[in-house]
């Protein structure tokens, strides 16, 4: 049985909408963290990684990513080692029904510190349930290769189907797990 799954996919498939509508239907308690994308008017200017609480209303300044003029992305591992780890150590630390981590992907590549604590987090009895992105590296191989992770790929045709999958599975994995009925996304 897995204890970690992550839901991944192309962009703008909705693995963070899957996420948060099982998350709404699940009763528990549940840590972990979220990156928000930042906006000036219509455009994205970068992103902030917050508490899974976090009310999106007010967006801290420390950005782990912010986007240039050119198209191309200044990223600050140290946000990730210092606001992101204590964010999965606080996680650690409370026992949770459930870890969340959306979304892992190429930001923290450089990120040795939050890259150690979210091992630590798969590695603890608490199960973790995340969203991956479908890129090739290092770190995010290594989650992928996990025996004890399961990686569900969605897309717009399966997504109702997957969703159904993985609130069965959480069902078996967290023992104090009540789903309303389901809806089809």
């Amino acid at each position: 049985m897995y204890k970690n799954i992550f839901i991944t996919g192309n962009i703008k498939v909705g693995k963070s909408t899957l996420l948060n509508h099982v998350i709404k239907r699940l009763k528990g308690r549940f840590s972990g963290f979220k990156t928000l994308p930042t906006m000036i008017g219509e455009l994205r200017s970068g992103f902030v990684i917050v508490p899974w609480t976090h009310n999106e209303k007010q967006l801290p300044d420390q950005y782990i990513a912010k986007h240039l003029a050119d198209g191309n992305w200044v990223i600050f591992p140290n946000i990730f080692d210092t606001i992101g780890s204590k964010i999965l150590e606080d996680c650690l630390d409370e026992k949770p029904n459930l870890i969340i981590m959306d979304e892992l992907g190429f930001f923290e590549s450089n990120s040795p510190i939050f890259q150690n604590k979210i091992i630590q987090c798969l590695d603890s009895p608490i199960p973790v349930l995340g969203v991956i992105k479908p890129m090739d590296n290092i770190f995010l191989n290594s989650i992928r290769n996990r025996k004890d992770v399961l990686v569900l790929e969605i897309d717009k045709d399966n997504r109702s189907e997957q969703c159904k999958l993985l609130e069965e599975l959480l069902r078996k994995m967290i023992h104090l797990t009540n789903f309303g009925e389901h809806v089809s996304l």
